[in-house]
């Protein structure tokens, strides 16, 4: 009996054709490196999921944080510039650290995508946790619980109204 006509696994080939067919979408959108590829060195924050590592373009692993320009709502409904305060807490959380991240793939655009560290601590998941990005599902499901935590608690952008990045950029058409 094969894979795809076994009873005992009827969803299998069904997972197997998924998996495969994301391998292959996003492959089409960015490069993977193995093993993944160290960039360490002091960063420039472009943006609240973006910085300039040792004079390299690297976007954080699996996080989606607002764009600069992008309006959100305070708790008391004053709107202010998400994107920017998002980078402003990046570049808190940084400070003047050195950053190592672990780089494993290339996007299409050329930026780096990885996981990024500060003293042992993964940016994605400080930003995550504390209210300033979205979990991009469709990489990753590691932060789901996360965001789910800063949004009960009402931390950072959960304290008020904003919305997600992928939906702004493509109401300004792109």
């Amino acid at each position: 009996m094969t894979l795809l006509s076994s009873p005992a696994r009827p969803f299998s080939a069904l997972a197997l054709i998924a998996a495969w067919l994301l391998v292959a979408s996003s492959a089409s959108a960015q490069t993977e490196l193995s093993p993944p590829q160290p960039v360490d060195g002091l960063a420039q924050v472009v943006e609240g999921d973006r910085m300039i590592v040792n004079g390299q373009p690297v976007r954080l692993y699996g996080i989606d944080a607002p764009e600069l320009g992008q309006q959100c709502r305070s708790a008391r409904g004053v709107p202010f510039d998400c994107g920017e305060a998002a980078r402003a807490v990046l570049e808190r959380m940084i400070g003047s650290n050195p950053v190592r991240c672990s780089i494993f793939s290339v996007s299409s655009a050329g930026d780096q995508i990885g996981l990024c560290q500060v003293d042992g601590a993964d940016l994605g998941t400080r930003m995550i946790a504390d209210g300033w990005a979205f979990p991009q599902r469709r990489l990753s499901n590691r932060y789901e619980a996360m965001e789910a935590r800063a949004q009960s608690a009402r931390v950072g952008l959960w304290a008020g109204f904003a919305e997600r990045p992928w939906l702004w950029r493509r109401r300004q058409g792109g």
